[in-house]
């Protein structure tokens, strides 16, 4: 007895020799000890190298673990795994464990503190699977009744010793075929979790397939292969090759584990589970077992490399240890993009406000103040604020209002006038529409009988040939009236464009705090400058009011100049026109009083038609004198007095210093969300930060030799590699 005892302890070191020879590497255990804090910093939006195992309920996930792992998963008939496991594996003089367990990403904030809490602590091989099951217990206990007994809670097992290969993976729950004692959602629960997982780019997809059924009875195949269609990060293990009873389907897996079958492209592996009696089996003997099972028979044709635990522990490692050498440059490029996007997004939130709110604002208004002075009075360095030769800067706000002032004197001298008096009409002309409205073409003879119906209408009791004012401004009143609605839109215009540029000061003040510039610009617009619209349009019905109401007057001497030179030029032009008609009546008379009793003059002057005319003139004199000082009026008295000249007092510290308290934290206070968001952004900053400091010791370190010449091998090359010796010829080969 004490021989067999000697024997089978010999025949255990020698099994756990071989393991931790075939899997111990220095470099690929920091590379997984890389990947693991990774993990544990829970990096969003990050796709990190991991092997996944999949596999239907009953397919034998468990068995494999227990062969990998050398560690006993419970495993009970009618029983199944009802959340991600997540195994980590590495060799330490020393043997320890510990189970604890990961909050998933749905679970309210009181679930995912009770979850942190869990953690049990392995002394030996034979605790694990106890601790699991509190674990499970614990969960369970949890779960209130509402809830699926299938969760996204990941339990973390983590165990290491002398014997404990180098390696981590993720067993997720058993794809469900039957929904038999379940509820109904929880199938679509767990492919979705399954999905997740295999979804991850980086994810090598170890699929659990049993010989024991049809392949086409099993999902975690169909999963694999639309995750992966290309079969570029599936590995293959076939479990149960002793359950087969049927020969075409035994045949079919024995060419899925040769590569032969044309469907299934990926890696295949073939691992026997315990049979029935052999559960106390040791796994030292469970190894022999498996070793004496595909010596012979038709799974012997496979491949040695291609069966047993000991040939699947050394493929799995080196796989995953291959996907994290290809991604190692990608996650770090991944981790800085993600970093730089979270620094710029904490940014937009602005720094923390200060514990004296008031002060803070005082500082935040003499920036302010001092900046609207400078771009008012066009004093601001054009190095900071560079201005276009063909663009205004947006922030010269004095250069912007004047161009819109120069916009608005040529539509008033465009399209200010209701007729457009010619000679002859236009071919064009049409009847008046839209916001600049063409001047109404009229006729000069139409105009005329227009005239003499306002004369008409006046009822004057003037005699014939003098002027009534009341006719000239009545036709002024008629010629100007689109003033009042082309002032109207220049002054909203003026003022959007001052409530624009308030918004882009507060932005350059507040840089980059969304929140603050927000509060800052609902405080300038609706408390300051909106309070000074009713001002603006007071003073603007001041300014047209003469125009419109009052009589006409105007004390420009170039007016009645203008106005005479105009009449006696006429004057001028009918009496010669009048003399060369005449001129040999005239010529026949002998004296001053026969010259005067021909009425050779009175025939050719038409009273009336002249005072008609008399009175146009006027009025389009007048009318050409006052719209340059009504467009004056608009720009000088209401744009500048009223909106620009006050614009560097409505927010200084002068303005601050009286401020109630509530006022101040309308402004500055934050709301809590953004207090909340900033601290959840530089703890993601701070482990974004921790990520790259992994990546620092491998940023110019070359990978081993022996490692560099596989990576891109075939399989086979493996023996060489995770040999207790490898040869160097054959891998130099």
């Amino acid at each position: 007895m004490a021989a067999n005892n000697k024997e089978n302890a010999s025949v255990a070191d020698t099994s756990s020799q071989e393991a931790l020879q075939q899997l111990q590497n220095d470099e690929q255990r920091e590379l997984l000890d890389t990947i693991k804090t990774l993990k544990g910093l829970k990096l969003r939006d990050i796709d990190l190298p991991q092997l996944v195992v999949v596999g239907d309920q009953s397919s034998g996930k468990s068995s494999v673990l227990d062969a990998i792992s050398r560690i006993r998963f419970p495993s009970k008939p009618g029983t199944c795994t009802t959340f991600a496991t997540e195994l980590i594996m590495r060799t330490e003089p020393a043997w320890r464990g510990s189970v604890s367990i990961v909050p998933g990403e749905q679970s309210t904030p009181e679930v995912a503190e009770a979850m942190k809490k869990f953690r049990a602590s392995c002394s030996s091989p034979e605790q694990v699977p106890e601790c699991i099951e509190k674990a499970k217990q614990y969960i369970k206990e949890k779960r209130t009744p509402e809830m699926s007994i299938f969760s996204d809670h990941t339990l973390h097992v983590e165990i290491s010793g002398p014997d404990t290969p180098p390696l981590d993976l993720v067993d997720l729950p058993g794809l469900i075929q039957s929904t038999d004692n379940i509820e109904s959602n929880d199938k679509e629960i767990v492919n979705s979790l399954v999905k997740k997982y295999v979804s991850n780019p980086q994810a090598i997809i170890m699929t659990i397939v049993s010989a024991a059924y049809e392949r086409y009875c099993q999902a975690a195949l169909e999963i694999a292969e639309r995750a992966d269609p290309e079969c570029r990060r599936t590995f293959g293990v076939i479990t149960k090759p002793d359950a087969t009873n049927d020969e075409a389907c035994k045949d079919t897996y024995i060419s899925f584990a040769k590569g032969t079958n044309p469907r299934y492209k990926q890696e295949w592996h073939v691992l026997k589970n315990r049979g029935s009696g052999q559960e106390k089996l040791s796994a030292a003997e469970r190894d022999k077992e498996e070793d004496r099972f595909f010596s012979h028979g038709d799974w012997a044709a496979i491949p040695k490399e291609h069966v047993g635990a000991a040939a699947l522990r050394s493929r799995l490692s080196y796989k995953l240890y291959q996907k994290i050498l290809q991604a190692h440059d990608g996650v770090k490029n991944d981790v800085r993009t993600l970093r730089d996007a979270k620094q710029a997004e904490k940014d937009n939130l602005g720094p923390p406000r200060p514990e004296d709110p008031k002060e803070f604002l005082i500082g935040l208004s003499f920036k302010f103040s001092r900046l609207i002075e400078r771009l008012i009075d066009g004093s601001c360095k054009l190095d900071k604020y560079p201005v276009s030769l063909e663009e205004v800067d947006p922030r010269q706000i004095s250069a912007i209002v004047r161009k819109l002032n120069n916009e608005f004197s040529r539509r008033m001298h465009e399209h200010g006038h209701r007729w457009e008096i010619c000679d002859s009409r236009p071919a064009t002309a049409g009847p008046r529409s839209g916001d600049d409205a063409t001047p109404q073409p009229i006729f000069t003879e139409e105009f005329l009988e227009l005239v003499r119906k306002f004369i008409d209408v006046s009822h004057a009791n003037e005699p014939s040939g003098t002027i009534n004012p009341a006719v000239i401004q009545g036709l002024f009143r008629h010629q100007s009236q689109p003033w009042r609605r082309l002032a109207k839109e220049h002054l909203e215009l003026v003022f959007e464009t001052i409530e624009d540029w308030i918004r882009l000061l507060a932005k350059d003040v507040t840089g980059a705090d969304a929140e603050l510039n927000n509060a800052l610009c609902d405080y300038l617009l609706n408390e300051k400058l909106r309070r000074r619209k009713p001002a603006m349009w007071k003073t603007f019905e001041l300014v047209i009011a003469p125009f419109e109401k009052a009589h006409m007057v105007t004390y420009s001497p170039f007016f009645d100049v203008i106005v005479a030179t105009k009449q006696g030029e006429r004057r001028s032009r009918v009496m010669s026109a009048a003399f060369e008609k005449n001129k040999e009546r005239i010529a026949a008379a002998e004296n001053a009083a026969q010259l005067s009793s021909l009425g050779w003059m009175k025939e050719e002057y038409d009273v009336e038609l002249t005072t008609r005319i008399d009175i146009i003139d006027c009025m389009l004199e007048y009318y050409k004198h006052v719209i340059l000082q009504f467009v004056d009026n608009v720009a000088f008295l209401v744009i500048n007095e009223t909106l620009l000249n006050d614009l560097p007092e409505i927010f200084t510290p002068e303005t601050v210093y009286p401020m109630d308290p509530e006022t101040v934290a309308s402004i500055v206070s934050e709301a809590e969300s953004t207090v909340k968001k900033r601290a959840e952004l530089e703890a993601e900053i701070k482990d974004l930060d921790a990520a790259l400091e992994l990546f620092k010791p491998w940023k110019h370190r070359p990978v081993s030799g022996e490692y560099r010449e596989l990576l891109d091998s075939d399989a086979d090359e493996l023996k060489y590699l995770f040999s207790p010796n490898p040869p160097r010829r054959a891998i130099a080969e």
